[in-house]
């Protein structure tokens, strides 16, 4: 079993830990693509292990999954373990760390009224994110936080038809879009989340089935050296009713 993932049962919570250590290397790596997770309480699992996968499959060759091409890391206040809206639960690896020194940031979003209430730290983070003008990425209702930060005003803003109402209602200065897997805003991303994590992008040929994250990295002016383009098969065509819930928590 490789390092990176240590699975145990939180006795007190009987909720399943994820702690993700980063790997120790000699060798110091200079990745082309680097992204650091921030979680919210409540978060979807969904979106967050296929992006994560994905980014584990372009960053090496063969079954090493080194952070070689690229880089990741989940960060938060403390160490202290996040939990999903599932119970599974996910150590930080580090506390906060200067944006600049990441591509992108992604916040993870999951249940609504856990993500429009608390964890100020988060948007906190975002803000600083923001100032060091780092792209930041939503994922599921984690474009509500990037809302909350204050980042969306006039802007194009991807939410699933689940939670249109809730956006259009809360905030009337965001332009909510909901027939679209994910919108591309400059410096903001935003995406539903759910089963658009296997939706059809350009991503590396290792990671068909896995193309949003290659897909909303990829996107726009050029291709980073990890993300090498292909076409993925479709499994939620567009306009296809069962889009309906995604983005569901």
């Amino acid at each position: 079993m490789p390092p990176s993932l240590n699975w145990g049962l939180e006795k007190s919570s009987q909720t399943m830990a994820i702690s993700m250590p980063k790997k120790a290397s000699s060798t110091k790596i200079s990745p082309s693509l680097s992204v650091g997770f921030v979680l919210m309480p409540s978060f979807t699992l969904l979106p967050f292990s296929a992006f994560v996968d994905a980014l584990r499959l372009a960053a090496d060759e063969g079954d090493q999954s080194q952070q070689i091409n690229c880089h990741w890391t989940v960060m938060g206040p403390n160490l202290e373990p996040i939990s999903s809206s599932s119970g599974v639960q996910v150590k930080p690896w580090e506390t906060y760390r200067d944006p600049t020194e990441f591509d992108y940031i992604v916040v993870v979003g999951g249940l609504l009224q856990k993500t429009l209430q608390g964890s100020q730290h988060v948007i906190d983070y975002l803000q600083q994110t923001n100032r060091a003008h780092v792209p930041i990425i939503g994922l599921c209702t984690g474009s509500f936080a990037m809302i909350r930060a204050g980042l969306m005003h006039q802007r194009r803003c991807c939410v699933s038809w689940f939670h249109y109402k809730d956006l259009s209602d809360h905030y009337s200065d965001v332009i909510p879009v909901a027939e679209q897997l994910f919108v591309d805003d400059g410096d903001r991303i935003t995406c539903a989340g759910g089963a658009v994590a296997t939706a059809r992008w350009h991503c590396p040929p290792r990671c068909r089935g896995l193309g949003l994250c290659a897909g909303l990295l990829g996107y726009g002016d050029g291709y980073h050296p990890a993300m090498r383009s292909d076409r993925s098969a479709s499994i939620w065509r567009q306009g296809d009713r069962s889009r309906d819930d995604e983005g569901r928590d």
